[in-house]
């Protein structure tokens, strides 16, 4: 059962601004924040307004891309997701698609009715785990 799409989720937009943290929402209702991790490196975080339900629980997505490539990921980089999802301790690594891109996002879903310190400590974790990814592959700052 999915929960609001195309429509912000007022539950998050109280938990960041109660954070102190600006943010933008986009077309379909999810909400991406910047977060200045030192003088030469930033990272987006997206936080889904979508939610999916497991019985009881309410969940909603929490991501952040860390790589991009013109084709399927490389079979070395990959394991290296893989292996790092091994010993992570809040998320993991997937890929997501469009047309001619793929993306590594470090994604960590958490209950939709979480409160301002959970959701703060799962976007510091989301956002230093993509942005260490995308130095280390690309020595860039482009997410």
């Amino acid at each position: 059962m999915l929960g609001s799409t195309n429509h912000k989720d007022s539950r998050i937009s109280v938990l960041l601004d109660e954070l102190g943290i600006e943010y933008e929402i986009d077309d379909d209702g999810d909400f991406h924040a910047v977060f200045q991790l030192d003088e030469k490196r930033s990272q987006t975080v997206y936080i889904s307004s979508e939610t999916k339900k497991i019985a009881d629980l309410e969940i909603r997505k929490i991501y952040s891309i860390g790589y991009m490539s013109d084709g399927p990921l490389e079979k070395k980089i990959a394991n290296l997701l893989l292996g790092i999802n091994n010993s992570s301790k809040l998320g993991a690594w997937q890929v997501m698609s469009t047309d001619n891109s793929y993306y590594a996002a470090y994604n960590a879903q958490i209950a939709a009715d979480t409160d301002a310190k959970t959701l703060s400590t799962v976007l510091k974790a989301v956002v230093e785990s993509a942005d260490s990814i995308e130095d280390y592959l690309t020595g860039m700052d482009v997410f």
